[in-house]
């Protein structure tokens, strides 16, 4: 947000949207709209049964560890792959997914609410959160939340 219209061009260089004052709220609130979009529109690609696919991280519930494979719960489908749950936040967004429990790794924007011990999410399930992560996982999505 500016009062200089000079400067507009120099910062779509790295600026989502340049925004001047004073500040329009419907501007605004478009120019969060569109960024909140962009944030969760990002995509996991992934090797499943030898063809790769590309899942909108808006399209993940949460991921459950299982041993040495990681179940991907979908709104269409799960799926299974042979990779671990730190393997897979390293190929995630990490401003999207946070880590209530160690077998576990959830989206943040199908978090309906969470309390001190679970985390309830829109997809109807309702997962662990550890007294190990509680504190981490209270600060992450605290600041998903911009609290």
């Amino acid at each position: 947000v500016t009062k200089r219209h000079e400067y507009a061009v120099q910062g779509y260089g790295i600026a989502f949207r340049y925004l001047v004052k004073p500040l329009d709220q419907t501007l605004f609130a478009a120019a969060m709209d569109a960024v909140l979009q962009e944030l969760n529109s990002k995509h996991f690609t992934i090797e499943y049964d030898g063809v790769t696919m590309s899942l909108e991280t808006s399209d993940i519930y949460f991921l459950e560890s299982h041993g040495h494979k990681v179940l991907i719960h979908c709104k269409e489908q799960d799926l299974t792959l042979r990779m671990s749950i730190p393997e897979a936040l390293e190929q995630l967004p990490k401003r999207c997914f946070v880590s209530p429990h160690k077998s576990y790794l959830v989206n943040m924007e199908h978090i309906v609410y969470a309390t001190g011990t679970a985390v309830f999410l829109s997809s109807g399930h309702q997962l662990p959160i550890s007294r190990r992560k509680r504190q981490e996982f209270n600060q992450i999505f605290n600041a998903y939340l911009g609290r």
